[in-house]
């Protein structure tokens, strides 16, 4: 039987916001409960490189990326983690 695997894809996770707290919450409560989730966020760009600890994957962002308001940032580059992302 094929265990499921269940990733989530957070905008925010660092940041000091409902929402960030929400999915740092919601992760930690599944890691708990032992059940299989990957949180995957972006790092600020320059960041020392990706990190998957304890079901986290954390990923550099680029200086292609533009702020969108005071927290968040989108990244033009993100998908050149496919790789990464695919192997985790």
């Amino acid at each position: 039987m094929i265990a499921p695997r269940v990733a989530l894809y957070a905008d925010c996770f660092h940041e000091v916001n409902g929402v960030a707290r929400t999915c740092r919450e919601f992760s930690a409560f599944v890691r708990r409960r032992g059940y299989p989730l990957l949180a995957v966020v972006s790092g600020p760009p320059g960041s020392a490189g990706p990190s998957s600890a304890g079901g986290l994957l954390e990923l550099p962002g680029s200086a292609a990326s533009f702020a969108l308001d005071a927290d968040h940032r989108f990244d033009l580059l993100f998908l050149r983690h496919r790789r990464r992302l695919r192997a985790a």
